[in-house]
């Protein structure tokens, strides 16, 4: 394998990690051809391959590519031996994954493709999130993600996360203090969006944005 790797021009995953390897549940980023991917390594027994490009635009989807093996030489040959225009032309769907498969020397890799909505992901170009021109007379979440992204508030906090577990919840003051990566907090609510609600509660600017009641925040709004 290694042998025809270098005697056919190609480029593999580890290459556009610049020979980094991703380990057990970590997330890289590496760009190919103009787009934009990230990739999820689940304990080596799982890896998928992300095309951000369209990520937080209205109407358009994000690709993802999830292979599936269960021994360490299968994810070599994925991250080390393959061809990554192979994967781009699955992604771009150049190629029909149903006619496509990849057999190793022990096995075959199971490979699945599945189209997300956008709007699922954090855009890698923030400009997407217009900064709101108005204060709304009803919040929403799309509303409190877009100030949280163009910075428009005084502070941002926690007021509190809670648990099963009181006495931990307890003893690091159920998390409550400053949120100091606001686009973070966005991306958090974006990519995981369910039981999120927000809204007004005091009417001096004051947002409350929580996730069903388990974990409470606010921020002070501010236009300019």
């Amino acid at each position: 394998m290694e042998q025809l790797r270098k005697a056919v021009k190609m480029i593999t995953i580890n290459e556009l990690l610049n020979n980094e390897p991703v380990q057990g549940w970590e997330t890289k980023e590496f760009t190919y051809k103009d787009h934009i991917f990230e990739i999820r390594n689940y304990r080596h027994e799982q890896i998928i391959v992300r095309d951000y490009t369209n990520a937080g635009k209205r109407g358009k989807m994000v690709n993802a590519l999830s292979f599936c093996f269960r021994n360490i030489d299968s994810y070599q040959e994925i991250m080390e031996y393959r061809d990554f225009e192979e994967f781009y032309k699955l992604l771009t769907k150049e190629v029909n994954i149903d006619d496509y498969s990849i057999c190793s020397d022990s096995e075959k890799i199971s490979v699945y493709l599945r189209e997300e909505q956008a709007t699922r992901f954090l855009a890698k170009d923030l400009s997407v999130y217009k900064p709101l021109k108005e204060v709304p007379k009803k919040w929403t979440i799309p509303h409190a993600i877009r100030a949280l992204i163009n910075h428009q508030f005084e502070w941002l906090h926690c007021d509190g996360v809670y648990t099963d577990d009181y006495a931990y919840d307890n003893a690091v003051n159920f998390r409550e203090g400053e949120i100091k990566d606001a686009v973070n907090f966005a991306k958090k609510i974006i990519e995981s969006p369910s039981g999120w609600w927000c809204n007004d509660y005091d009417k001096n600017g004051v947002v409350s944005i929580c996730c069903h009641s388990f974990d409470c925040n606010s921020f002070k709004f501010k236009l300019a």
